[in-house]
Parts: C-alpha cells; sequence; structure tokens
C-alpha cells in the first residue's frame, strides 16, 4: 500500500444558549478523525475532490479515548502496510504527541489554511484589518510557503528582519511577531507544503472539515440535547454506520 492519510481535530459541540454563561454540562468538546488511503481519492467530472473510501473516529471521551479508537481505525485501513503515513492537524499540540506515540514514523504536517490564518491575522494587526496594504505584504509570505521548499524558513527570517526594521512598532504589535515567529518555528519541519502537493498528498484540511460537518448535521440540531454518555452512545453508532460495520451489532439488518 502507497500511503495512508489521517487528519485530526476537535471541534466545539455547543448545548447551551447565548444567554446562559454558566456551564450546565451541555458544552462537549468530540475529537474527530478522518483515515484513507491516498490512492482513494479522486475528482468528479466537475473537478471537486472526493475520497471514494474513508474511516471515521468522532468520541467526547478525551483524548486518551481518542487516540486509542484513532490507532484502531487506522490498522483497519492498513496502517502496518502503508509505505507512508501523512498526519495532518491544526496544530494543536495533542495531535502530534498522538502522532509520536502512535504513529511513530508518520510524517506530520499542519494544514496550510490554519498556517494562512495566522499570516493574515498578523498582516491586519500590523497594517489594518482589510486593508490593502495587508493584502500587499502578506500575499509573498503565501507564496512562499506554497511554492518554496523551505517556504517556513524564508518566513521566519523576513518576520526577524520585520521585528527590528519595522517604524513605529507598538508593543502589541511586536508581541504578535515574536508570537507568529515561534509558531513558524515549532511548525517548520511540518510545513512541506512543496513536496507535499507534488507529491499529490493533501496539504489542507478538506477531508476532516467535511467530517466534522458531517457530524454536526446530526448532532447539533435546533433544540437536541445529550448528557455525555447519551452523545458518547449516539457518536459510536453513528461512526459504526459510517465506517459500514453496522452489521456487526445489528446482523440481521439488511440494509
Amino acid at each position: 500500500m502507497r500511503g495512508i492519510f489521517a487528519s485530526a481535530t476537535t471541534g466545539a459541540k455547543p448545548r447551551l444558549c447565548e444567554k446562559r454563561v454558566q456551564d450546565t454540562g451541555r458544552w462537549h468538546w468530540v475529537y474527530t478523525a478522518t483515515i484513507f488511503r491516498l490512492d482513494q481519492r479522486a475528482t468528479t467530472t466537475s473537478g471537486r475532490p472526493v475520497i471514494a473510501q474513508r474511516g471515521y473516529v468522532a468520541t467526547c471521551r478525551g483524548v486518551d479515548s481518542f487516540q486509542r479508537q484513532l490507532h484502531a481505525e487506522a490498522l483497519q485501513r492498513g496502517l502496518t502496510m502503508a509505505e507512508l503515513v501523512l498526519i495532518l492537524g491544526d496544530g494543536a499540540l495533542w495531535i502530534w504527541n498522538i502522532a509520536t506515540d502512535r504513529f511513530k514514523n508518520a510524517r506530520q504536517r499542519v494544514d496550510l489554511h490554519h498556517v494562512k490564518q495566522h499570516l493574515w491575522a498578523l498582516a491586519h494587526q500590523i497594517h489594518g484589518e482589510g486593508t490593502v496594504v495587508a493584502k500587499q505584504w502578506v500575499e509573498p509570505f503565501l507564496r512562499w510557503l506554497e511554492q518554496r521548499h523551505n517556504g517556513s524558513l524564508d518566513v521566519i527570517q523576513s518576520l526577524e528582519r520585520l521585528r527590528t526594521t519595522l517604524r513605529k512598532i507598538t508593543q502589541e504589535q511586536r508581541q504578535a511577531i515574536d508570537r507568529e515567529i515561534g509558531y513558524f518555528q515549532e511548525h517548520k519541519n511540518r510545513m512541506d507544503y512543496k513536496s507535499g502537493k507534488a507529491l499529490g498528498q493533501p496539504v489542507g484540511s478538506g477531508a476532516i472539515e467535511s467530517t466534522c460537518s458531517q457530524y454536526q448535521r446530526r448532532f447539533k440540531l435546533t433544540g437536541q440535547f445529550c448528557s455525555l454518555s447519551g452523545d458518547e452512545a449516539f457518536l459510536a453508532l453513528a461512526t459504526l454506520h459510517r465506517n459500514g460495520r453496522w452489521n456487526q451489532i445489528f446482523p440481521h439488518d439488511d440494509k
């Protein structure tokens, strides 16, 4: 098997009215992931990317439970036979901890969309939100990330120069620049977007965003409230069905 891909994230599952600020236990964090082989991707006649077959993981039980389920589903999807394993996440530390613990030789990549959001936020803080100057300033950084082999290093060097050459810099702006330098330093080895694209690998979080959307359409309905145990039970059933294993608990149901 050429390669297997896993993308993971967390999503808040709001269960509180906005007017109620106290925590009633109706806010549930759902840890989600999607797993598929790289050769299971295709495009429609209109050019829209699709995944022919993939696995799902979703749980409210926390990181430990999530990582066990993720690893088990990856094994079901051919983990031990994969020549390459790629983990893509939104930058959360717990995702990389799981990758190191359960997928020791996997390649790690931070979602390109989230990285661009960091640069856009810095551009707006320095040059003003929605300004032409901010757009002109950020565009070279975005190109470097996608078109240069070491684009993240170019971004870091440019930000380090900016910190010392920017005129009339405020303390808040300096702190923002330092924060983004730290962010890129931490993830620079997870930003191989040019080589990833050349190899036909995912560089963005479209697959996991789609997964979250699918679950949210079922579990974030108006007026729908569940306990944590109830949520987990429904998530387990929905995930079992999505993974094509419904007949393992309902063998009499041939649908």
